[in-house]
């Protein structure tokens, strides 16, 4: 092969879903190539200072049943959930590279230039034994099912590596997640945020494997020149990135950062679906939409419990002795924690992540009754950009001129219209004026703040009843202390929000949009 586009999903796995899967349960009205087993032993190479991976770069040599073969992959965006990446492979006479082999003459160049006069080196290794099948649709789509078990080494560091991989060979890409969905039925899905070299550089440096880490949100860098219909698939894309990269993360480790940037993916998302609601199909939207409703609910009360400790009964330590009530906060979070991760790991999120891969990817958002949205969607981004920063601006400044009248929930409301204006914001970043930009972004980011502590101190009006539906702790001994720290924790941030309610009031009341 001399060169071509991959077109992937990938999955990790845990020893007990692989064993599940190895057998190849959930394959049913797919015809079924025969498995194919090879042990692969895979050198990627590069230079001491790591050129190939800066330029995002991979060369490698594969040994498979004797036979020599040289890979190049570029590109890639990392944490998407399809995987798209220039690929040139070629065979060759024995384990070291040869750079001036490689078929693609661009690649070649690519890998040339990066390398320089610099020598080439192994970095790590991949031994994995592959068991292969092609798989094939109804519809004729041709799918090469792929699970890998080994490892990856990088002198005398190793980790494991298992993993579920759907390759398209031929047909509709969209056939990928339906075939994905179908196979990992009942198994925890998981995308892959790295590739194998990722994986084995992480591991070359020491650096923790990518699956522990929260992500925060990356924001497309949208064309200008681009139509409506590319900045809502970029938009998306960078949505789906941080929601299935931190709902592992959740998983993963019990970082407070993990369940705060899964919901913040959720709410980007719902933000997206709003301000392309205008061009995008509505009973696909809405059908995605009540299922990141539900999951932002199911998140957020473990956030929310996070928010209790660190942002309201912590900063009360300096005054009063929190540890107790700290303690029992934390216990309640284990037992909330353990449910989230179960959610995560279920069948309906699962099904979810690859519906909503598949909606970015497939074009999920195509009506077949509107007939001007082939038009709309064809119209330049900053038009679109310029309307809907101001129609979601014009909406928050009516709901800030009337910040005297609103009771609490209203305020709750206000703070989400500005959550809303602020991705807005985010998501248009780059289209529009940059002293506009700056102008409108330092606004809402204080509103966010003043508004956003003020609903933490809302939420914590709900600790006397998290304390006392639990008939074990109200016989401790020190209920009492609990009560009074409670009581002290809520007078003493009671205090704090009237004063920053008074600024608050003076910021929420935005101007016109100054587009």
């Amino acid at each position: 092969m001399a060169s071509s586009v991959e077109a992937e999903l990938k999955f990790e796995l845990v020893r007990a879903d692989l064993e599940a899967l190895s057998g190849g349960r959930g394959l049913d009205d797919l015809v079924v190539g025969t498995p194919e087993v090879a042990d692969l032993l895979t050198t990627y190479w590069d230079t001491p200072a790591a050129d190939l991976r800066a330029g995002t770069l991979s060369l490698r040599v594969r040994r498979k049943n004797g036979a020599f073969e040289q890979t190049v992959k570029a590109g890639g965006v990392p944490g998407l959930a399809l995987s798209s990446r220039a690929e040139s492979s070629v065979a060759i006479d024995g384990p070291t590279p040869d750079v001036s082999l490689i078929p693609d003459p661009d690649l070649r160049t690519l890998v040339a230039e990066r390398i320089g006069a610099g020598p080439l080196e192994p970095a790590f290794t991949v031994a994995v034994q592959r068991t292969a099948r092609i798989l094939v649709t109804k519809a004729g789509d041709e799918i090469e099912y792929v699970l890998d078990n080994g490892s990856v080494i990088a002198g005398s560091a190793r980790a494991e590596i298992l993993e579920a991989e759907f390759e398209l060979k031929s047909g509709d890409p969209r056939a990928l997640f339906a075939v994905a969905k179908q196979a990992l039925a009942g198994i925890p899905v998981r995308f892959s945020r790295d590739t194998k070299a990722d994986r084995g550089y992480r591991l070359a440096l020491g650096e923790p494997p990518l699956a522990w880490t929260p992500v925060k949100a990356v924001e497309p860098d949208l064309d200008p020149d681009g139509s409506v219909e590319e900045a809502l698939r970029a938009v998306l894309r960078s949505c789906v990135a941080q929601i299935a990269a931190n709902a592992v993360a959740v998983q993963a480790g019990d970082d407070a950062e993990g369940p705060h940037q899964l919901r913040v993916g959720l709410r980007r998302l719902r933000s997206a679906l709003l301000a392309f609601r205008a061009v995008i199909d509505p009973v696909g939207a809405a059908r995605l939409g009540g299922e990141v409703k539900w999951l932002g609910q199911v998140v957020g009360e473990l956030r929310d419990i996070d928010v209790l400790i660190e942002e309201i009964v912590l900063p009360c330590g300096t005054h009063t002795d929190v540890k107790p009530l700290v303690a029992v906060l934390k216990s309640r979070r284990e037992a909330i924690r353990a449910r989230v991760v179960e959610t995560l790991a279920g069948d309906r999120v699962g099904a979810f992540l690859i519906d909503l891969a598949a909606y970015t990817e497939g074009r999920g958002w195509l009506s077949f009754s509107d007939i001007g949205q082939t038009a709309a969607l064809s119209e330049p981004v900053g038009d679109f950009a310029r309307s809907a920063i101001v129609k979601r601006w014009t909406k928050v400044a009516r709901m800030g001129r009337r910040a005297d009248e609103l009771d609490g929930e209203e305020r709750h409301d206000l703070r989400k219209a500005f959550k809303k204006l602020r991705y807005t914001l985010d998501f248009f970043a780059g289209l529009v004026d940059r002293k506009d930009e700056k102008r409108m972004l330092k606004d809402v980011k204080t509103a966010q703040e003043l508004l956003g502590y003020l609903n933490d101190v809302r939420m914590a009006e709900g600790l006397p009843a998290i304390v006392h539906a639990d008939p074990a702790i109200r016989k401790r001994k020190d209920a009492a202390v609990l009560e009074r720290t409670i009581g002290f924790c809520l007078g003493w941030h009671q205090a704090r929000a009237e004063a920053a309610w008074t600024e608050a009031k003076t910021v929420v009341a935005l101007g016109d949009a100054p587009l």
